[in-house]
Formats: C-alpha cells, sequence, structure tokens
C-alpha cells in the first residue's frame, strides 16, 4: 500500500472510534472482540469474589468478644491518641511501646510499608503465624528460613527500571530493596496462581509459620482510583494542589 493512500485509510479508520479501537485490537494485541467476556460480567465476578472473601474477616470482627486495637508510636502523645480513638471508634484503643508487644499472640502479621529495609525478624515468629508482606525486603531472610511455607505473588522478584544515566535507584542497592534477601532460594516457593488452583499445598498444620511475599505487582487498580478521583477534586474545586518536587525526591523515605 502507498504511503498517501496509508494515511488516508488510517484517517478513515480513526474517524470511527468504535472501528479504530477493534482494527487495533486484533492487528496489535491478537484478541478478537467478539470473543472477550462481557465486561460488566467480569465487574460483577470480581464483586462476588471480594465480598466473598471478605466476608469471614469481616464476620470475625463483628462476632469477636470484647474487640480493640493496638496503637505503637514513639510520639509523646501516645497515651492521649490512643484515648481520643477510643472514645471516637466506640472500640478500645491501647498503646504499646515495641513491635514485640504490637504482634505478640497475633495469627496473621500484615506487614504494609515502604521501607527499603527488613522491618520484621525471626526472633518475632510464633507457632502458627502467618506474615505477608507488600514489598520485597519486608520480612527479613532469616525469618523466610525459618518458615514452614513461602509462598510469591509472581515470582518475578525484581521489576525492569529505566533509570536516567548516573542516577542509582536506592532500592535496587546491594542488599537493600529488590537485592535483598539473595541467598533465600524462591525458586521452590509456590506462586498466587497455583496457590489458587490448588497445584500447590497449603498449610498442613496448624503451628506451621507461612510467609508470603509480594514480589512484584503494577498496582493499576490505585492508579485508576486515584485518576477519577483527581478528576472529581479538580471538577469539585476542592483539595490542595501538591508540589510536584514531592515526588520527584533523590532520598527514599
Amino acid at each position: 500500500m502507498a504511503a498517501e493512500e496509508a494515511r488516508q485509510y488510517a484517517a478513515q479508520l480513526i474517524a470511527d472510534p468504535a472501528r479504530a479501537l477493534e482494527t487495533l485490537t486484533r492487528e496489535e494485541l491478537g484478541l478478537n472482540p467478539g470473543e472477550l467476556g462481557s465486561p460488566w460480567g467480569a465487574a460483577l465476578a470480581s464483586f462476588v469474589a471480594f465480598a466473598l472473601g471478605g466476608a469471614g474477616p469481616l464476620a470475625a470482627h463483628l462476632l469477636a468478644p470484647g474487640p480493640h486495637a493496638l496503637t505503637l508510636s514513639k510520639h509523646p502523645a501516645l497515651h492521649a491518641f490512643a484515648a481520643e480513638m477510643t472514645e471516637q471508634l466506640g472500640v478500645e484503643v491501647v498503646p504499646v511501646s515495641s513491635t514485640e508487644d504490637a504482634i505478640s499472640g497475633a495469627d496473621v502479621v500484615m506487614c504494609a510499608t515502604n521501607s527499603i529495609e527488613a522491618i520484621f525478624f525471626q526472633q518475632w515468629m510464633e507457632p502458627g503465624m502467618h506474615v505477608s508482606s507488600i514489598k520485597m525486603p519486608e520480612i527479613d531472610q532469616a525469618a523466610l528460613e525459618r518458615a514452614d511455607r513461602v509462598g510469591l505473588h509472581f515470582g518475578h522478584q525484581s521489576p525492569d527500571v529505566v533509570a536516567a544515566r548516573g542516577v542509582e535507584a536506592e532500592d535496587h542497592r546491594p542488599g537493600l530493596g529488590w537485592q535483598a534477601s539473595k541467598g533465600f532460594d524462591f525458586s521452590k516457593s509456590p506462586k498466587l496462581p497455583e496457590m489458587l488452583a490448588g497445584a500447590a499445598r497449603g498449610r498442613q498444620r496448624d503451628d506451621e509459620i507461612t510467609c508470603f511475599i509480594n514480589d512484584l505487582g503494577l498496582g493499576l487498580q490505585f492508579a485508576a482510583v486515584a485518576g477519577v478521583g483527581w478528576r472529581k477534586a479538580k471538577d469539585a474545586g476542592v483539595g490542595h494542589e501538591l508540589p510536584t518536587d514531592w515526588f520527584t525526591e533523590t532520598v527514599h523515605p
């Protein structure tokens, strides 16, 4: 096809958005739009799955006697904060002075930080405990080695990063971030799809210690929700503009 003829065809194609999307989907992705499932069906199935998954923890929270929460901080206003939250939430908020006190006796420990170093250590493990992480380095290698079972999200263990010349990413330095726990053999760890499909054996005894490593995830759902929230805030004229340099720091928080 001649160049001029190709330009004319492209213009005609783009003039019809629906036709353009279908053509690009077929040519670029190799997918047949007619064979794809309904987005409403997918959304409904996702809603039902999340609802069923959340029903168990919610029921335990609602039915458990004497609910309370622990709060840990080195801030001098810790006790005042706990008292204020107890009054506002109607749930006893108990101040504690150490991480050990906060997680002692816990069945599930969830690490959810932006740390590029370990924040959970072997000596805090107890029989029957499950420890999960948002980032690779949060669980110390010695803790992983003590665990009876360690599962991974996808098994990628390290993302593909494009950095400007001369820039060293903090979370790619030796022993930190994605380079942490390199001495642990993750090749023997089952992946999340295998565990969900029953292809990998789960916990076999009540006293087993298990760990889950969220080794990689795009988090596209967060960006999508944030985009909607940002547009609505702009339309409503609410919120505050944040300086761009807050998000271009060279020091990892």
